[in-house]
């Protein structure tokens, strides 16, 4: 297993020369979902990817991104939360990620209302 920055990679999908890249990307929507710089962080938010030989898979209706089901663990329970992240390449082939429509936002509102 791999930790960045808690971000733990389970399997790692080619992806480590971008581990630093999902990491900002993924963090910064994070902390505006919350609308709170360095959230992810300074709460202690992680995020499991791998687990369960989870595999990435297309999505017929959007064949130019990657998806992959990842666990969110909410500190200081580590509940975890069920959601998808995906990424598409840029023109660089860069890849740029994103979370899906099943971030768990609710839940995130409401452990925000509790632990600040």
């Amino acid at each position: 297993m791999i930790n960045y920055k808690g971000f733990y990679f389970i399997k790692t999908y080619d992806l480590e020369d971008y581990f630093s890249k999902m990491y900002d990307d993924l963090v910064f929507q994070f902390d505006e979902k919350i609308q709170e710089r360095g959230y992810f962080e300074d709460q202690g938010f992680a995020l499991f990817l791998g687990q369960e030989n989870e595999e990435v898979y297309i999505n017929l209706e959007y064949k130019e991104y990657s998806f992959l089901n990842v666990l969110l663990a909410f500190p200081p329970q580590s509940l975890c939360k069920e959601c998808t992240i995906c990424w598409k390449n840029n023109e660089e082939g860069i890849p740029e990620f994103y979370w899906t429509t099943n971030f768990p936002e609710k839940e995130l509102h409401e452990y925000a209302k509790k632990y600040k």
